[in-house]
Order: C-alpha cells, then sequence, then structure tokens
C-alpha cells in the first residue's frame, strides 16, 4: 500500500512540473532576449559567457523565434534540474515527497518558471550539476568551484545565490578539521565577484562596440534599458537602486512579493533548523547563510521577487541536502510535517502568486496581486467591467 501511495507521489510530483511549465513558462520580455545576445565580441564584460555559450547555436542574425527558443530551453533546462536535484535527496519516502510537492507547487518556483529566458535558468543547471559531484573527493570539489566560477561568468548573482548551498553540502558531508574545505567555494566566489566588477568595469568604447554587436545580431528591437546595465559599475547599480526604490511600486513589490517569499523563506529556515537537531550551530549558520545571501542582493538591486525566489528555492535544495547529509533528518521531518501541516502549507502556496518578469502587470490571477483587480468592486460611478 505504502509502495503504491509513493509511487503516485512520485507521479504528481512529474505533474507539478509539467503544470508549473504549462501555467507560468511565457516569452522572454525585451531585456532578457537582449542580455542574451551580450558577448565578449567587443571586449570582456560581466555576463558575456551565457552569449558566448548561445552564440555556438544561434545564427549570426538572431530572430524573434530564435531568441524564443532559447529563452524556452534555458528555463525549462533550469526548472529540470531543480527538479532532478529535488528529487535525488527526497524520493524515499512520503513525508519527503510531500516536501518536495510544496517546493514544486510554491509560488517561488512559478516566479521562477514565469521568468522565462532569465540566466537564472543556466544557473540552476550548474548549481544542480555543481552538488551532484562528490565533494569529499578533490576533483570534485575542485568541479564544485569551477563551475560556481563558470556560473559568475554568465551572471555575477551565480555567487550569492548558490556559494553557501555548496558550502553548506560540503559541511555536511565532511567531519572535523576537513570541514575547512567549505571556505572554498566562498572565498572563490567573493573573489570572483570583486574581479568581474573591477575588470568588467568596461571603458566607454568598449561599451559602445559590446552594444553595437548587440544590436547587429537583433532582428528585433533590444531593450535599451538593457543595453545600459551592460556598463555598469557597481556605483552605477546602486544608484539605480537608490532611484528605483524611491518609486510607490517598489513599496508595493516589497509588500506583495517580500511579504508572502519572505514568510515562505522563514518557514524553510525553521523546517531546517528542526531537520538539523541539536550540535549543528556551524550547520545552522551556513543554513542561515544560504537564505540571506540571495536576500542581501535587495541592497544593490530591485528585482525583488527574483531574489526572494532564489532564497526560497536555494532553501529547498539546502533542506534535501540535509536530509541526505544529517542522521534521523528524515525521521524528524516525519515528526514535524504531519500530513495536515503539509496540506497547509501546500494549498496557502499554490493560492498565491509572485512577480513574474515576463508576465509584467497585466497578469494578476492570484492574491495578492489580483486585489488590484478586485479593488472594482469598490470603484465610484457607473462603468463597470461587463459594458
Amino acid at each position: 500500500m505504502q509502495d503504491s501511495t509513493l509511487r503516485t507521489f512520485r507521479g504528481l510530483t512529474i505533474l507539478s512540473l509539467v503544470l508549473a511549465l504549462a501555467n507560468h513558462l511565457l516569452p522572454p520580455t525585451q531585456y532578457s532576449a537582449t542580455q542574451l545576445l551580450v558577448t565578449y565580441d567587443g571586449g570582456f564584460v560581466r555576463r558575456g559567457m551565457g552569449g558566448e555559450l548561445l552564440s555556438l547555436v544561434l545564427p549570426d542574425r538572431v530572430r524573434i523565434p530564435e531568441i524564443y527558443l532559447a529563452a524556452f530551453m534555458i528555463t525549462l533546462a533550469g526548472a529540470a534540474s531543480f527538479y532532478v536535484a529535488l528529487f535525488a535527496r527526497m524520493r524515499g519516502s512520503l513525508t519527503t515527497m510531500l516536501l518536495m510537492l510544496i517546493a514544486l507547487n510554491s509560488f517561488a518556483f512559478s516566479s521562477f518558471v514565469g521568468s522565462t529566458g532569465y540566466l537564472d535558468g543556466l544557473l540552476m543547471v550548474l548549481a544542480a550539476t555543481a552538488l551532484a559531484s562528490p565533494s569529499e573527493a578533490n576533483w570534485g570539489l575542485a568541479m564544485r568551484v569551477a563551475l560556481l566560477l563558470f556560473g559568475a561568468l554568465i551572471h555575477e548573482v551565480m555567487v550569492p545565490y548558490f556559494m553557501m548551498l555548496i558550502a553548506l553540502d560540503i559541511w555536511l558531508a565532511e567531519e572535523g578539521r576537513r570541514r575547512w574545505r567549505a571556505a572554498l567555494p566562498v572565498v572563490a566566489g567573493c573573489s570572483a565577484v570583486i574581479l568581474l566588477f573591477t575588470l568588467g568595469d568596461v571603458t566607454p568604447e568598449i561599451s559602445a562596440k559590446i552594444v553595437e554587436n548587440v544590436r547587429a545580431r537583433a532582428a528585433f528591437a533590444p531593450h535599451e534599458g538593457g543595453l545600459q546595465t551592460i556598463a555598469f559599475s557597481m556605483t552605477d547599480h546602486l544608484a539605480f537602486a537608490e532611484q528605483h526604490r524611491a518609486h510607490a511600486s517598489h513599496n508595493t513589490m516589497l509588500l506583495f512579493d517580500g511579504v508572502p517569499l519572505g514568510a515562505m523563506v522563514l518557514w524553510i529556515w525553521w523546517l531546517g533548523t528542526r531537520l538539523l537537531g541539536d550540535g549543528q550551530a556551524g550547520a545552522r549558520l551556513i543554513f542561515l547563510l544560504v537564505l540571506l545571501a540571495p536576500l542581501s542582493l535587495n541592497m544593490v538591486a530591485v528585482d525583488v521577487a527574483r531574489f526572494f525566489c532564489a532564497a526560497a528555492l536555494s532553501g529547498f535544495l539546502a533542506l534535501g541536502l540535509i536530509l541526505v547529509r544529517v542522521p534521523g533528518a528524515r525521521a524528524r521531518l516525519a515528526e514535524t510535517l504531519t500530513l495536515g501541516h503539509a496540506l497547509a502549507v501546500l494549498v496557502l502556496s499554490s493560492n498565491l502568486f509572485t512577480y513574474e518578469f515576463n508576465s509584467g502587470t497585466g497578469y494578476m490571477a492570484q492574491a495578492p496581486w489580483i486585489w488590484f483587480e478586485q479593488g472594482a468592486w469598490f470603484a465610484a460611478g457607473d462603468s463597470g467591467r461587463g459594458q
């Protein structure tokens, strides 16, 4: 009976993945499409590696159908990698499969899929691959660091997204003095970000050349803002973020995206600390940094939903690592995540919606964003929506 139920749950995880893709895969925005065409042709620049990889399969002149296909495959690969990484660590019992169902039906995962074409999809592929390598072996550790650095060349957010997650897995896998190895991805990642913002601080001439190359390759109108950010320094990012925070829309995103996603991150933290059990002070600290590192990006950028989603998805992956690495974690999960508890979280999560970068403000299908549409109930006058 239990085997039959477990097979059903496994089938439901596949169905959840398919439905998330069917409901939230959307054509990329001009911004994300433009970012996919940035290469090193005009000189070294941050975020150029993704375009270099795509240039191997895309033609010299890229049309809309081709950029759509590239965006589709990037996000499909990212979502599939997240699924495989979770399934490899949560497939053993009904309770762990319940946790996986919560992750796949969460509004964090939906928002990740809905930001179709963002380079975050490629970063997820690299992170899942890194976690699949044996950290106990020297070559496996080297591979993890190499993938982290390679991901930073695609987009520097690879470091705050997944650096601490990789470190957590190494810490949990090692014992005693060998745990110093967990510091290697942290040192390498932080050094990479510093070097990227130093070497990637392009001159106006290089910036103009890169923009010219993007315009020449795109058989569509590139996003002007996306072209401008190519040459952004850290100072430029901070100034842009400060300017955006002055708008009321940013406060709305903090309220409607940051609060529900923040609640999910807090729930993941609460659950993870219980799975770790007693005597895991080092692991608790690293687990906390797994969640806080992506959120720290809100200090230098304004993609509220994107960074909170990254924290939540990294948190779910961290829970999978804890279940595999920490003795007794699966038994503690069975005691903590009761059926009623899991169903309550699942119902709440599947009935919330957070911002998806490719949907814009016109796609408000669920709470809390649907409340803007429901405000029409209280609108004065006779001009009803049904006319």
